[in-house]
């Protein structure tokens, strides 16, 4: 169901669906679509073929919505070349979806995401309750031979979003990853065993501000009540890399459970400025009184010595 690139079409429902072997994106909804409602639709195996979708971003996704009032839920979405779902548009919301294999066939792509870029700012945007799995990347697509994908990831500019009550499990660089975007409350989710250990960009959460965005430092973020949950002893917990020196300008947050049984010697891993400069690791009483914030936190109270 690839939809029309010029035209209004409001008000659309796309629901109840079986979507398998598409080529290029499953469904593709762009922002003259507003209001759009796709839910309860079951989309395998898009974009699997190298080469025989379109070229260029938006592309190979299962489910693109960039309507404004979209109504993104209880999807099923398995096997996908690039996003699991890429969308846009104030006040849209992406609830109680399945999202599991995505970056097959791409890179540096995430189970759910959504970009401003040089448009103008969203607002109401909403990623609540889903689950996403296994993102796994497509380093052969790039010089650097690495796989990268992350599991929620929120892109240039973007702001204005709710992120809670969401699992994310098994990606290969983070389960969320905060690009050059503010203004977002990060809550009650839970990030278990992402980051392959082999790069630091990487982690159950990772925060960065670059050169891609300049004027779009980290700011206004609101973490609480989380749990970010390294399995092993190479993932890290928490990433966070800045242009600027401002890790501690990023927001708030409390009542998170930084866990890594396997090594509980630090939960922080952070470059001041920037990824050429020296990274410095913190444990979580050093977090607490570098930034002011975490007073409630806590670290994984057991310490294990095998995860196997």
């Amino acid at each position: 169901i690839y939809g029309p690139w010029n035209g209004t079409s409001p008000f659309c429902k796309i629901s109840n669906n079986n979507i398998s072997n598409s080529n290029n994106n499953a469904i593709n909804l762009m922002g003259d679509h507003t209001n759009a409602i796709v839910t309860n639709n079951v989309v395998l195996k898009t974009g699997m073929i190298v080469g025989m979708g379109k070229s260029s971003d938006g592309t190979y996704n299962a489910l693109c919505v960039r309507g404004a009032g979209s109504l993104v839920q209880n999807n099923i979405i398995d096997n996908a070349g690039y996003m699991g779902i890429n969308f846009s548009g104030n006040n849209t919301v992406v609830a109680n979806n399945f999202v599991n294999r995505f970056n097959l066939v791409k890179n540096d792509g995430g189970g759910i995401y959504t970009y401003v870029g040089t448009g103008s700012p969203c607002s109401g945007q909403k990623i609540m309750n889903n689950v996403v799995l296994n993102g796994y990347g497509y380093g052969d697509g790039g010089p650097s031979k690495e796989n990268i994908a992350f599991g929620i990831y929120a892109d240039d500019r973007v702001r204005n979003v709710v992120v809670t009550g969401n699992t994310v499990a098994n990606c290969s660089s983070s389960g969320i990853y905060i690009h050059n975007a503010h203004e977002i409350e990060i809550t009650r989710n839970t990030l278990f065993d992402n980051g392959s250990g082999n790069s630091d960009f990487g982690g159950q959460i990772l925060l960065v501000h670059d050169s891609y965005s300049p004027d779009d430092p980290i700011r206004n973020l609101i973490i609480n009540n989380n749990i970010f949950f390294a399995k092993s002893t190479s993932q890290k917990v928490l990433s966070f890399s800045t242009i600027s020196n401002d890790i501690t300008s990023f927001g708030a947050a409390d009542y998170n459970c930084y866990a890594k049984p396997m090594d509980n010697t630090y939960i922080s891993r952070a470059w001041s400025t920037g990824w050429n400069s020296v990274a410095t690791n913190r444990s979580l009483s050093n977090w607490q009184s570098y930034t002011g914030k975490d007073k409630n936190s806590y670290i994984s109270p057991i310490g294990i010595t095998d995860a196997n």
